[in-house]
């Protein structure tokens, strides 16, 4: 019988290597085939031969043939008489190595039969699988972590467990875990139970690479497992969340790295460290048994001292990097500022964040001049001695912090001015609020001084209460008084251009499902992937001003949505993400109570304060009867806009036409109107309902759509300049080209 496979691992690739014929007993005789690469790995010394021929008897245990005597020196003569000549020494030579067998383990190269071969490599260490990394051995490069005492004996207690003994550290992002680990890594000896044991890292998408075929991704894991067979090892996962399926086909879905794991999380040789959020680590409490293994540790933020304690540790590792000097009352300012602006993330890692920014800033805006001063400074300590010119020349290039340039950095990242609170030239610019929404908001100066002093108190921020919540005002009153207007006006004010502002239109919400659109559809729901127009707008600048216009048609539910907001400052979205309006100005907008015949909202120029407060009154006891007390409870201020008249719409009409005037000279037209045509015009468009939009209509009609005319008409050659004067004549507006 001849077989076609390698009688001792079964390969089917035999080409290379050799044919046996072995007598058994009773006269029975078999050809048999090793394969190369066994046959490299025979060794004469009888170690190997013994491994081969328990293989042999395995694979032919079917056969009945006489093993009584000696058989393993037998199988060792023929294999060493078949695979090649003596050698001097007595021993044979391999002739698909080329060398004699007892070399095999020997390394180096060898002679046979006259040229020289190139021996065995030499058994060395194991080299290390690439999504693998060694932290112990690489615990001079860790930093070392401050305040975690409690957390990293918790680690160490549960790993010292006889069950159970896999910690899950759970924390938010930024709180140290992955630096916990590194620490434990760089103080391993510090705890006699884990002083045999190596900490490894595991990089999931290196180990997943390269795995598209089935087969490929056990055989990395078993590769691992190997690896780890002979040593007691801490493997640490960090975002483990990401086990959860990996590995798993559509033919095997339970076939995934998760469950690999599972049976060898219950060995004292492996021990598992994973690292995760709370809201990803819900992913693991969906397998029960895996569950089961592993025992979670909660990790929460430091406080405000505690981060500034760590930062005054790690001041000289950043100077030395950055070349920067930092006091420590600039310290104390990265921990505010962090702690006021960056609410969405957690200490440490948003103060350090900061410090290191910080630091890379002033190196980066200094290096041109620094340069210069260094050259020069190198020149003058050069004349010293060499122990004195590293000392001289930290001492004389001095790049230091201020604090304009920490609140310049918290600015760029938070995306929210932090200079008005503190700086005494900028107190002059919010100061100045209120003249700039009077120069745009014409007739409202009731409302706009309580809109000035609301929004100074947002700027100024001088208590906690205010810079953790976001300032909402209710304007109410009748159409076209300028609520809107207003709302324009406080975006360019606050931030520069009306552009900027924030706008819903609320009657677009009236239906419960409309809420979606605001914070995103839930899971299940058509758009889930979509992100919420408020949630969002808010989320790539937190330093907006949203106009909620005409809120009173939206749905009652809308309402209830904004009560968590308008109350803590946060809006959860439907990724569970929260966001911060801390740093808004919210404007509800609303014609509550205009339907009144008679002393509706908003009373004449002429009438008495004590009427406008029974007003005031008014429209608050009919939003208590629209809006349910928690929400009407959560507004900062309600403002009660005035009705117009006619002088108020007389300086409206000069306004609009002057912004008409810059307009229409761009387009070539050059007008002139006097003053009593405007005051004609105002009156024309004079409604005590509608406010100022009629006005705006009978500017259109009456001098627009004239300059219109006398553009299309107009035959001089493109670039000349079409002048045309407005006049009053017999109470009618005169309109004629020069």
């Amino acid at each position: 019988m001849h077989n076609k496979y390698c009688l001792i691992c079964r390969s089917s690739s035999i080409e290379g290597g050799v044919e046996i014929q072995l007598q058994f007993g009773l006269g029975q005789s078999e050809d048999v085939n090793i394969c190369p690469v066994c046959l490299g790995n025979l060794d004469d010394n009888g170690g190997d031969i013994n491994y081969a021929f328990d293989q042999l008897r395995k694979n032919l245990s079917k056969r009945s043939f006489d093993a009584s005597g000696d058989f393993r020196e037998e199988l060792r003569k023929v294999l060493l008489n078949q695979m090649g000549d003596e050698e001097e020494d007595g021993s044979f030579a391999n002739p698909f190595t080329g060398y004699p067998f007892s070399s095999l383990m020997g390394g180096g190269n060898q002679t046979h039969r006259g040229r020289r071969v190139k021996g065995p490599k030499k058994k060395g260490k194991v080299r290390t699988p690439d999504f693998l990394e060694n932290l112990t051995s690489s615990k001079e490069n860790f930093d070392d972590v401050y305040f975690r005492d409690e957390e990293l004996n918790d680690v160490v207690r549960i790993m010292s467990r006889k069950e159970k003994n896999n910690p899950i550290i759970v924390g938010e992002p930024g709180v140290g875990k992955t630096v916990l680990i590194e620490h434990l890594a760089k103080n391993i000896n510090d705890f006699p139970f884990l002083k045999d044991y190596e900490i490894y890292s595991f990089n999931i998408s290196t180990f997943m690479s390269g795995t598209n075929y089935r087969g490929e991704f056990e055989k990395k894991f078993d590769q691992m497992m190997n690896y780890f067979s002979k040593r007691k090892i801490i493997l640490f996962i960090d975002e483990i969340h990401q086990i959860i399926g990996a590995g798993s086909s559509e033919g095997s879905q339970d076939l995934n790295l998760e469950n690999l794991l599972k049976p060898f999380l219950i060995s004292n040789n492996l021990i598992l460290i994973g690292a995760t959020t709370p809201s990803e680590f819900r992913s693991l409490e969906t397998d029960a048994a895996f569950l089961r293994r592993i025992q979670r540790t909660n990790l929460y933020p430091l406080t405000k001292e505690q981060t500034l304690e760590v930062l005054k540790k790690v001041k000289s590792e950043y100077e030395s990097h950055h070349k920067v000097k930092i006091d420590e009352e600039q310290l104390k300012l990265v921990v505010d500022l962090s702690d006021e602006f960056l609410h969405t993330r957690n200490f440490p890692d948003k103060a350090l964040d900061i410090l290191d920014e910080t630091m890379s800033f002033v190196r980066m805006s200094e290096s041109e001049q620094a340069i210069e001063n260094e050259e020069e400074i190198q020149d003058f300590i050069s004349h010293f001695d060499e122990d004195l010119q590293e000392t001289l020349k930290d001492t004389l290039i001095n790049r230091s912090v201020s604090d304009d340039d920490v609140r310049g950095v918290v600015e760029r990242i938070s995306g929210v001015p932090t200079s008005a609170a503190f700086s005494l030239e900028d107190r002059s610019r919010v100061r100045e609020i209120g003249e700039k929404l009077q120069g745009r908001v014409i007739g409202q100066d009731k409302a706009i001084k309580k809109i000035t002093k609301a929004l100074q108190r947002k700027l100024v921020q001088l208590s906690g209460r205010t810079n953790q919540r976001p300032i909402v005002l209710f304007l109410a009153g009748p159409t076209g008084v300028g609520k809107t207007e207003t709302a324009k006006a406080i975006a360019e004010t606050v931030l520069g251009d009306e552009d900027e502002l924030t706008r819903f239109d609320m009657s677009e919400f009236g239906s419960e499902a409309s809420i979606n659109r605001l914070i995103g559809s839930p899971p299940g729901y058509v758009g889930h992937e979509e992100e919420g127009e408020l949630t969002e707008a808010v989320r790539q600048n937190p330093f907006s001003v949203i106009l909620l216009d005409e809120f009173e048609k939206a749905s009652p539910d809308v309402s209830k949505l904004f009560l968590q907001l308008f109350d803590d400052g946060v809006l959860t979205d439907n990724k569970g993400r929260r966001v911060d309006f801390s740093n808004t100005i919210i404007l509800l907008t609303s014609n509550i109570g205009s339907g009144k015949k008679e002393n509706v909202i908003g009373l004449q120029r002429n009438n008495a304060e004590e009427k406008h407060k029974e007003e005031e009154s008014r429209l608050f006891n009919e939003l208590q009867e629209v809006y349910p007390p928690e929400f009407i409870n959560r507004i900062d201020d309600f403002i009660v806009f005035e009705k117009l008249n006619k002088e108020d719409l007389e300086e409206i009409a000069s306004l609009i036409i002057n912004d008409f005037q810059v307009v229409a000279k761009e387009k070539g037209i050059d007008f002139k109107i006097t003053q009593p045509a405007i005051k004609h015009l105002s009156e024309e468009g004079f409604d005590e309902r509608y406010g100022a939009r009629p006005l705006l209509r009978t500017i259109q009609n009456r001098i627009e759509n004239a300059l219109v005319e006398f553009a299309l008409e107009d035959d001089s050659d493109q670039g000349d300049t079409l002048k045309v004067n407005i006049n009053l004549s017999k109470d009618d507006l005169v309109i004629s080209r020069q």
